[in-house]
């Protein structure tokens, strides 16, 4: 064809075109000096029907390109060899040459590879060229490589090669679907990488590679279905790594690698087969932005060490089968984000440790019923932990982890039925712990855990009707525990628990299923400041608890309560609008709701209401305790048929009459003054008793009537001598003392005063009746006596 050259003609252009740095352009598209920073829409590399029209003054011999540059004595312009549009044939050879210039070949085609191991050049360019492949093993580019649009149909290999410059490949197309697109593993590149746009079929390597400025992979599609998309592990990176937008249909690997400024992955897709994204061991001296990423399969950093923040926000991860975000032993010296996340699979930071905050703020994790949806078991977060409206499908879990702050899970959803919903046994939260508003299907744990702050559950909805819906065993908060409004499903536990603080209890609903019963809320060996009890629909179990106050509001008891063992300080009453007088009537109208009568709980009330002041009211709940006590011996139905039955309930008949005359005659020992009354009461019944019979009273002994006229007068007229004779007859007529009712009545009634009326004055036999009433009038006041005296010296049994 006209104008084709020889090789060796081809040869004399070359040089002269590296003496001069003008460059080669046979096609006369003037392009001027090649810039290696041209945009890639400038260099787009030529396709097929374009190199058909080239003809052959357009196609240079690959032997020409080799023997130009390698031809001695040649002084080349700083601009070097720079060739646009042309085609070179056969496979251009420049195996461990050392070549003095730069070398920019421009929407040139290479028919064969490039070959170039151990090659030795200050630049290289290879824009918007198209080649079978290139590879540069162990070579040395001083400058930079610039390969900006490169087209590639097979492997691109620069292993252990030395870069003193960037190394460009925005907008290259590399592709072997069957290998290996990109090899650069060990590569050393002194300045940046830009990758942007990169589009690979097959595998990209970078293993152990040096980067000295940035890794720049922007906008790039990489596509290695089944395998790994980009494998940069144990690579350096001086700089950030940029990789916005990336498109990876394969695993995008980095463990171990190290980078000195940030990793930005914010709205890249990745897709891999199990694991999407794997940063093993990684390390990243700032921030890892991951803002609204896509990954199809497991992102996975176990073990990384993130020197800023990690924000996840609006990120989506998906790994039905599997864990979704695997962050164990990571290190974060700044706040994770995941406001917002979606994620299907696991969510796991096993012994992670965060130094500021953990944000979850309206994130969705779905794992599935039984399966755990997150898992930060051991983590340690420095910061607050921002968990409202957190919506998990799975168990959440944080056993043994430390948060520095607030835990705070305001409104958060959290489903898990038939398994634990939340699980944070032996957690340490040094602030506040808020769950207003949560609401839970499945058991909530915190046994064992440790609370600086206070506990907040109010207006929760928790719901486990097969369990517990709330374990609380053995927790410490160190402030107070409002549970306000809380409505559960299932069962409410606490026992052991240690709150320094108020325990609110008002308006708690807590129900069994399916019978829809109260249930009771457990406080077993509790240790609580102080408890507030509203109206509720709960149970209360505090057997063996202890309160320092107890408050309560009038007209509000509880359905069952079970106060056995119970110690309380002091009683505080709220709302009483009947006055003070009321206590002793709101703690009986409660404790009644007890099942089966136990004296303890009253007596320990009536012990608190004694220590604050309110002696009165003690005294009338101990009496109140008293009469419960003496109506639980009265035997209940009728006996069987037996010696011992029989026996039994006669003797219980017994005790009851005893007990329930002791509690009339001193008030079960509360009130030994009543005791005074009754023998004010059996004085008047004698006096009573005399003056209606006293002529039935008959003096002790003989008395004669007297001889003088007044006597003989005396005795006319009245008769006999009898209690009914007057006191001036009795003495004109027989000279004896007459009958004194009052005196009577009262050496009767009070067994210590002595007169000469009883001794002095006897029933008649027809008075039988009236003798005995006095006489056991008489009994009765002695008894009563001792009783009083038992009283006063406080001998008196009162429990």
């Amino acid at each position: 064809m006209t104008g084709e050259r020889s090789e060796d003609e081809w040869v004399q252009v070359l040089i002269e075109a590296i003496k001069t740095g003008v460059p080669v352009d046979p096609g006369g598209e003037n392009p001027g000096i090649l810039d290696v920073d041209m945009t890639v829409a400038a260099t787009i590399a030529p396709d097929d029907d374009e190199v058909e029209q080239w003809g052959q003054l357009r196609t240079i011999p690959a032997p020409a390109v080799r023997r130009a540059l390698l031809a001695g004595d040649v002084t080349a312009d700083p601009h070097g060899l720079q060739v646009h549009g042309c085609k070179i044939t056969g496979t251009l050879d420049l195996v461990g040459a050392h070549v003095d210039c730069r070398v920019i070949l421009s929407r040139c085609l290479l028919e064969n590879d490039l070959r170039a191991q151990g090659l030795q050049i200050s630049v290289l360019g290879l824009i918007g060229c198209r080649t079978a492949g290139i590879d540069l093993d162990e070579a040395r580019v001083d400058g930079g490589a610039f390969w900006t649009a490169l087209h590639a149909a097979g492997e691109v290999r620069a292993v252990g090669a030395h870069i003193g410059g960037q190394l460009n490949l925005v907008g290259a197309v590399l592709a072997s679907p069957e290998g290996r697109a990109l090899s650069l593993d060990d590569v050393q590149v002194g300045g940046n990488a830009y990758w942007s746009g990169l589009h690979a079929a097959g595998g990209v390597r970078a293993i152990g590679a040096h980067i000295g400025g940035q890794l720049i992979l922007t906008g790039a599609v990489l596509s290695n279905p089944d395998a790994i998309a980009l494998a940069l592990d144990r690579v350096r990176v001086d700089g950030s790594a940029a990789w916005g937008g990336l498109r990876a249909s394969g695993e995008v690997r980095a463990t171990g690698a190290h980078i000195g400024g940030q990793l930005n992955l914010w709205g890249a897709v990745l897709s891999g087969s199990e694991v999407a994204l794997s940063l093993d061991g990684a390390r990243v001296d700032g921030g890892a932005f991951w803002t609204a990423l896509h990954a199809a399969g497991e992102v996975y950093a176990v073990g990384a060490h993130i020197g800023g923040q990690l924000d996840l926000e609006g990120a989506i991860l998906t790994n039905p089968e599997g864990r979704a975000l695997t962050l164990d032993g990571v290190q974060v010296e700044g706040a994770v984000f995941c406001t917002g996340m979606r994620a299907t699979g696991e969510v796991r930071a096993l012994g992670a440790h965060i130094t500021a905050q953990l944000n979850l703020r309206g994130a969705f994790i779905w794992s599935g019923p039984g399966q755990d949806a997150l898992n930060v078991d051991v983590i340690k977060v420095d910061g607050e932990a921002y968990w409202e409206g957190l919506q998990t499908i799975g168990r959440v879990r944080a056993t043994g982890a430390h948060f520095s702050r607030q835990l705070d899970l305001e409104v958060a959803v959290l489903f898990n039925a038939d398994g634990d919903a939340l699980r944070l046994d032996g957690v340490q939260v040094d602030g506040g712990v808020f769950w207003d508003g949560l609401h839970a299907t499945g058991e909530v744990r915190a046994v064992g855990a440790h609370i600086g702050g206070g506990l907040a559950l109010q207006k929760a909805v928790l719901s486990n009707p097969r369990g517990n819906a709330l374990s609380l065993d053995r927790v410490r908060v160190d402030g107070g525990s409002y549970w306000r409004g809380m409505t559960s499903v299932g069962k409410v536990r606490a026992p052991g628990a240690h709150i320094v603080g108020q325990l609110q209890l008002e308006a708690v609903v807590c129900r069994s299923f399916p019978s829809d019963e109260d249930e009771a809320v457990n406080l077993r060996n509790s240790v609580i400041g102080s408890v507030f009890i509203g109206r509720t629909e709960a149970g209360l179990d505090l057997h063996l608890a202890q309160f320092e106050v107890l408050v309560l509001q009038d007209n509000a008891p509880n359905p069952g309560l079970d106060a056995t063992g119970w110690s309380v300080t002091s009683l505080r009453f709220n709302a009483m609008p009947h006055g003070q007088g009321r206590r002793d009537l709101i703690l009986t109208q409660w404790l009644d709701t007890q099942e089966g009568f136990v004296p303890q709980p009253w007596h320990e009330a009536a012990d608190a209401l004694a220590r604050d002041g309110y002696m009165e009211e003690s005294t009338r709940l101990r009496i109140a305790a008293a009469k419960r006590s003496t109506k639980q011996l009265r035997p209940v139905g009728r006996p069987t048929w037996s010696v011992r039955a029989v026996y039994q309930c006669g003797a219980g008949w017994v005790r009851w009459l005893l007990r329930t005359l002791y509690g009339l005659a001193v008030g079960f020992g509360y009130r030994p003054l009543r005791a005074g009354l009754w023998l004010a009461a059996f004085g008047v019944a004698t006096f009573v008793i005399v003056a209606i019979w006293s002529s039935q009273l008959e003096p002790a002994r003989q008395a004669r009537p007297l001889t003088t006229s007044a006597a003989v007068l005396a005795v006319a007229q009245h008769g006999p001598l009898t209690g009914a004779t007057g006191c001036q007859a009795a003495r004109e007529g027989w000279d004896y003392p007459c009958l004194n009712k009052w005196l009577y009545a009262a050496e009767t009634a009070l067994p210590v005063v002595g007169t000469v009326q009883s001794s002095a004055w006897v029933w008649s036999p027809g008075a039988w009746l009236a003798a005995a009433v006095v006489t056991a009038l008489k009994a009765l006041s002695w008894l009563f006596t001792v009783l009083l005296l038992g009283g006063v010296t406080n001998l008196l049994r009162k429990t």
